[in-house]
């Protein structure tokens, strides 16, 4: 179900001769209710995609940066995708022992090298139309809310969660227009954090550029550890 006002394409890779119908069912008077959809998992974590299903344009992998916005370690953790993987285009900073399945649902693309040091799935951003609900990833609470300025110059939002039971760990979402407190708690692919943030007003992210061919609005996921106790403050 793509959705009213959204663009959808598709790939066949096939060594056989192919016949396909294109069909276009569409009913935008009873639209079905968002699914959320499993995303990867990390440190024993199940990831919650932050966009739904219906909303999502596309799925890209990359390095995430070695320091955090208070230009701290960040100590990013290695994502294991769900799904196929369309493309990956940075096979040399694979995880070790980590092969990407070719078919699956949903699908995906690494990007190259960014140049970080860092594993090539340490990072997640999920496309989707600025103004859709970004979702909880996992069940938690929120530790931080705060707005920063994204590459020192265009404004942005960052929300750090502490999963159940992973008390070392946060899990990190930016690039939203934030509508929850610290201290709240919030369910995995049930809690609305806020809203997918336009970007695109400012500059066109490499998700839309290299990938979904769209502006690139998205929500960037991933997971950073923390010496277990700290509290980042905020907001």
């Amino acid at each position: 179900v793509v959705g009213e006002g959204q663009d959808v394409s598709l790939v066949v890779d096939s060594d056989l001769p192919v016949v396909a119908e294109r069909p276009m069912y569409f009913n935008y008077r009873t639209p079905s209710t968002p699914v959320p959809y499993p995303l990867a998992e990390a440190e024993g974590l199940l990831l919650i995609s932050p966009i739904s299903y219906q909303e999502t344009v596309g799925i890209m992998y990359h390095e995430a940066s070695q320091y955090d916005i208070h230009n701290e370690l960040a100590r990013a953790r290695v994502m294991v995708p769900e799904g196929g993987c369309v493309r990956d285009d940075n096979p040399e900073a694979r995880f070790p022992g980590w092969e990407p399945e070719r078919w699956g649902d949903p699908y995906y693309w690494v990007q190259d090298s960014r140049g970080r040091g860092t594993f090539s799935t340490t990072a997640v951003d999920v496309g989707a139309k600025a103004g859709c609900a970004v979702l909880s990833p996992v069940d938690g609470v929120v530790d931080n809310v705060e707005p920063y300025a994204l590459y020192g110059s265009y404004p942005d939002q960052r929300v750090a969660i502490i999963p159940d039971g992973h008390p070392d760990l946060r899990v990190i979402v930016v690039h939203i227009e934030t509508g929850v407190n610290q201290g709240q708690r919030v369910a995995a692919g049930e809690t609305v954090l806020g809203t997918v943030r336009a970007l695109s007003r400012y500059f066109r992210s490499d998700i839309g550029r290299y990938y979904t061919g769209d502006m690139g609005d998205h929500a960037h996921v991933q997971i950073n550890l923390v010496p277990q106790g700290v509290t980042l403050g905020g907001k």
